[in-house]
């Protein structure tokens, strides 16, 4: 991890409210469930959760969730998997219950191969059931926590994977609105092979300036959102440009206290200081990552002309 303490904080806190890699559910023929022909092995229905699987242990908890490592238990698979288990009592307020509802209508409509994966939606007396990929490597703030920021080299391939994923939510009409290290899984054998996770605040939109609901997380949110205006996907990119600068430093681009980050956000007051690392990060990638980190999102870089951006295609 690099930098002075007394001038940058450093990244240690965890949002526990991150899931879920692995395993393909094979169901047998005497279970009754309910599927969807669209895709067949997409699990759906209301019967007891625990015939079909074997829950090993909790993983974490969110506001509105617990999650649990679980084995199926109609395969021959070793294979473990991520349910997140939401009770109908911690979603009672009307809001909640459509964030729910819109979370599973996203999750269930991406096909990525850097998006964590729903693999069923189970209803059994008051509790939702959301079986998804685990993926055991833990998330990208651990482990910049534990073992310290990326160099140029693998940092590169993240982003890269990153604004793919990006730009595939992007043109399908929806924000995730909540990107940051913690939302962003690592496989335990290759932490440059990444998932992003926790679509509880991702919703669609219909065009440019087409979204009003402010939500994210604080240090994450873009400035046009934070000024209480209009905006679109290119908040994203705003969360997505923090995150890759934590990537390259192990540290926070904005700092202090709440009242002075939210000033610094909407300046876009923040700096590449050599001292802290930055100089030994091209020259090419400072630039990339101020293209993301811009206040005016119509200036701002999108998914797909940020893959274009000459850091990529002088590497890749």
């Amino acid at each position: 991890m690099l930098g002075d303490q007394n001038k940058y904080r450093m990244l240690n806190a965890k949002d526990e409210n991150t899931f879920p890699n692995v395993g393909n559910i094979k169901i047998s023929s005497s279970s009754a469930l309910k599927r969807k022909n669209t895709n067949p092995n997409f699990i759906e229905g209301q019967f007891s959760v625990h015939d079909l699987f074997r829950f090993k242990g909790l993983i974490g908890t969110g506001g509105f969730s617990s999650v649990y490592a679980a084995c199926n238990n109609c395969s021959n698979s070793k294979s473990i998997l991520a349910i997140k288990v939401v009770e109908d009592s911690r979603i009672k307020a009307e809001i909640d219950k459509k964030n729910f509802r819109n979370e599973l209508k996203i999750m269930r409509s991406l096909q990525h191969p850097s998006i964590i994966k729903l693999k069923g939606y189970l209803k059994e007396s008051n509790k939702h059931y959301l079986v998804m990929e685990y993926i055991s490597g833990g998330d990208l703030l651990d482990n910049i926590a534990e073992n310290g920021s990326y160099d140029e080299f693998r940092g590169r391939k993240i982003t890269y994977s990153l604004l793919n994923a990006v730009k595939y939510m992007h043109s399908n009409g929806i924000a995730h609105r909540d990107l940051k290290p913690e939302n962003i899984l690592l496989s335990k054998h290759h932490d440059c092979d990444i998932k992003i996770a926790d679509f509880g605040l991702s919703t669609r939109f219909n065009g440019p300036k087409s979204l009003t609901t402010m939500c994210g997380t604080a240090g994450y949110i873009a400035p046009e959102v934070l000024n209480r205006k209009r905006y679109d996907a290119a908040a994203d990119i705003w969360s997505l440009g923090v995150t890759i600068y934590i990537i390259f430093s192990g540290y926070h681009p904005f700092q202090g206290d709440d009242k002075r980050k939210i000033l610094q956000i909407k300046r876009g007051d923040y700096s590449f200081p050599k001292q802290f690392g930055w100089g030994n990060i091209s020259s090419s990638c400072i630039d990339f990552i101020k293209s993301l980190i811009t206040v005016s999102p119509e200036i701002r870089l999108t998914a797909h002309g940020a893959l274009k951006h000459e850091w990529f295609s002088l590497y890749l």
